[in-house]
């Protein structure tokens, strides 16, 4: 008798899938496209086995999540594929770079799962590698992109109020504001300087 054949993009049987293996695979899959930390991957892979599993199969899901999300962490971090303070080093210097203040930096970082500990390192060895202070200098960073203070383009007003707003709305204080405002080109350009090192 002619059997039916299976469309190829169906739910496999979720009693039978070998759901440690496809959960392994997602993971370095993930990890292929994108740096994460410990707890971001245990989000994707919660996420995925959410959206994958039925309803029906809340059980199942609950197990999964539970007994073998941690291993799996805990191995992949074992073979080098996951490293929370390289991660959250490298994301502390792409927030400086993109002008973020300390404290939405820090936030930032908290979102993605990184430990206060990792946070301290990585902001603590972004001020060693800058060799100063990290608030002016992403301020400045910041100046920079939005064209703005000492980057204005030559011919257009300043406008100081507008200056004052954008980087208050990115977080930073008043005393970093001042001290941003008060730079000329080259003393920007200089204090830019040790993030091109």
């Amino acid at each position: 008798m002619f059997k039916p054949l299976k469309h190829p993009f169906t739910t496999p049987d979720p009693q039978k899938t070998d759901w440690p293996k496809r959960m392994e695979n997602w993971a370095l899959f993930y990890l292929q496209r994108f740096a994460c930390s410990r707890a971001g991957l245990a989000r994707y892979l919660t996420q995925k086995l959410r959206r994958v599993l039925p309803k029906e199969e809340a059980e199942l899901r609950a197990m999964l999540i539970e007994t073998h999300i941690p291993p799996l962490v805990a191995k992949l971090e074992g073979y080098g594929y996951l490293n929370d303070t390289a991660y959250a080093t490298g994301l502390a210097r792409r927030l400086m770079r993109e002008g973020k203040s300390l404290s939405v930096m820090r936030q930032k970082m908290q979102e993605k799962g990184l430990s206060k500990d990792d946070i301290e390192a990585a902001v603590a060895l972004l001020q060693d590698n800058t060799g100063g202070d990290i608030t002016l200098i992403a301020a400045v960073r910041l100046m920079q992109r939005r064209r703005i203070g000492c980057f204005t383009a030559p011919g257009r007003d300043p406008q100081p109020e507008k200056q004052i707003g954008i980087l208050a709305r990115a977080g930073f204080d008043y005393a970093t504001i001042r001290a941003v405002s008060a730079l000329t080109h080259d003393e920007a350009e200089a204090l830019l300087d040790t993030l091109r090192l």
